[in-house]
């Protein structure tokens, strides 16, 4: 009997030695492009300038070091102390990188535990600033893309992150996959063109979806570039009435989701007089929204008296 099938088109296969005792062979060949891409935006001296200098010189790892080991072990898959260690036990991959060794697993939770509210700050403005290396590097490399964008829109968004066991931070709120058991909420901000993360905003769970979005855009835009208009996407939980404000105050353009029951027949009880409607005041959700702002009402054209909507349809602006 024939070991293997063997045809006009294809052969025995030949026989292969594997050996893995090279000690320049890495299971992390996958990181080493983000290594060097990193390395291109300048990752540990934009870390080293601009996070406080808060552990003596003696300090075999400073602050800028573990947060660029933990950036490439987050992009390598590491959801733990562990499993950062796992990745950085790859010698290849710390020659690489620059590291003559690497913390303990229990070293480097002791390092994580000096960070501190500055250190945050600092490190919200060093995404900031590695973006704005990227974004120079796309524009030097003359893109068309970029190069022509001159409105941008952007998605605000919250997610709920369920915890199992007593974090600090978290707290009960709207969880609807895991009810009653605490989390967190944090406020998000993504690019729409690029499908990046321009900014995050830690949030215990209790948070409502729309508490604190002022200053966390107001932040945002400080690090924007100029010379961009921008569009603010978000759903119903950002339907707020001094957001409205802020954004036409800042010349900002937005898109906001509005969800009510019963529209449809809360019009079309109206008496609709073409006086009313020029006003162009509606009352919705319970708010009285007045100004240039337009909502778009979906609903079956039946649904308004005829009249009305004839006369409605041929006003002419002004």
């Amino acid at each position: 009997m024939k070991e293997h099938n063997t045809t006009k088109a294809r052969k025995a296969p030949p026989k292969v030695t594997f050996v893995s005792a090279d000690n320049n062979l890495t299971s992390q060949a996958g990181l080493i492009p983000v290594v060097h891409f990193l390395n291109s935006l300048s990752l540990s001296l934009l870390a080293a300038n601009i996070l406080p200098k808060e552990r003596g010189s003696n300090g075999v790892y400073q602050l800028a070091d573990i947060v660029h080991l933990a950036i490439i072990s987050f992009i390598g898959g590491a959801t733990s102390l562990s499993g950062m260690i796992t990745i950085w036990g790859d010698t290849v991959l710390q020659r690489l990188a620059g590291f003559l060794k690497i913390p303990h697993e229990t070293h480097f939770g002791r390092l994580w535990k000096e960070f501190q509210m500055a250190s945050v700050s600092s490190l919200e403005s060093l995404n900031h600033l590695m973006r704005k290396q990227a974004w120079g590097k796309v524009m030097q490399q003359g893109m068309t893309y970029f190069w022509g964008l001159r409105t941008m829109w952007i998605d605000i968004d919250s997610t709920v992150v369920s915890v199992f066991g007593k974090q600090e931070g978290a707290e009960k709120g709207y969880n609807p996959e895991h009810k009653g058991r605490l989390s967190y909420h944090p406020l998000l901000a993504f690019c729409a063109h690029t499908k990046e993360i321009l900014q995050g905003w830690f949030r215990c769970g209790s948070a409502y979806t729309a508490n604190g979005t002022i200053d966390f855009l107001r932040q945002l835009f400080a690090q924007m570039p100029t010379g961009i208009r921008y569009l603010i996407r978000g759903d119903s939980g950002y339907f707020d009435g001094k957001l409205f404000s802020f954004l036409e105050e800042g010349g900002l353009g937005y898109l906001i989701k509005v969800k009510m029951k019963n529209l449809a027949s809360l019009l079309s009880s109206q008496t609709w007089e073409i006086k009313t409607v020029r006003t162009f005041v509606i009352r919705l959700a319970g708010k009285l929204v007045k100004s240039g702002r337009q909502y778009t009402l979906k609903m079956p054209i039946s649904e308004l008296y005829s009249m009305e909507r004839d006369a409605w349809f041929q006003m002419t602006p002004g």
